[in-house]
């Protein structure tokens, strides 16, 4: 009998770890320059220039700018579901709607990035999305919120089965509105502080954590 090819095997292997290294490499690369300049100014170039590979390597893995930045936005989505799994997942006991807020609020208000991206998420995105590639976000993205969504489930006494994540959507919807009003262009962020005005000097984190509050605590009282 024929001795399994292994080398064969260990070829694929190292292929595929170098395909997600590479991918890896290309959004760091986008958050960096996220750090220092505005998305619009971003380009696939200088992606590339900043991942130290060329521009056709780019578009091996994202075929658009758009198409990479919902790469990151997925990528920084699992970063907070596993922020609130663990922190769930290690509770005991019940949590009150008010704390639970606080949970919420504090992981997404650490991830301005994240929410950056989720405010763009719809109207910018997902706009030039094929449809294998929408769909396999969104069945991703329904996986972690179905997950996230059965542990704040098992937490709380207010929320029935398939609550949870509907709740997490709703939240993602608050969130996306929120920060557009937090953090507005820079024409309108000029003329904020003229009297009369005031009602439109958003921070977001006290702002999220009132409206996600105001949700939660609404579902404690009625369910």
């Amino acid at each position: 009998m024929g001795q399994p090819n292994t080398a064969k095997g260990r070829r694929r292997a190292r292929s595929a770890v170098a395909k997600i290294e590479r991918r890896t490499q290309i959004l760091d690369a986008a958050v960096g320059l996220l750090d220092k300049v505005d998305r619009d100014q971003i380009t696939v170039a200088s992606v590339a220039a900043g991942a130290g590979i060329a521009k056709g390597t780019v578009y091996l893995y994202f075929r658009t700018k758009e198409e990479l930045f919902l790469g990151l936005t997925e990528r920084l989505l699992t970063g907070w579901f596993d922020e609130l799994d663990a922190a769930l997942a290690a509770g005991q006991g019940w949590i009150a709607a008010s704390a639970l807020a606080d949970l919420l609020a504090g992981a997404l208000t650490r991830r301005p990035l994240l929410r950056q991206l989720l405010a763009i998420l719809g109207p910018v995105l997902e706009q030039n999305l094929d449809g294998d590639r929408a769909v396999r976000f969104k069945w991703r993205i329904a996986g972690r919120m179905t997950t996230t969504g059965t542990l704040l489930e098992h937490r709380t006494v207010f929320l029935r089965p398939g609550d949870g994540a509907r709740v997490l959507l709703h939240l993602h919807a608050l969130a996306a509105g929120l920060q557009v009003l937090a953090e507005p262009a820079a024409s309108v962020r000029r003329v904020l502080d003229a009297p009369g005005l005031e009602l439109f000097r958003l921070e977001f984190d006290r702002e999220f954590r009132s409206a996600a509050g105001a949700l939660l605590t609404g579902l404690e009282r009625t369910n």
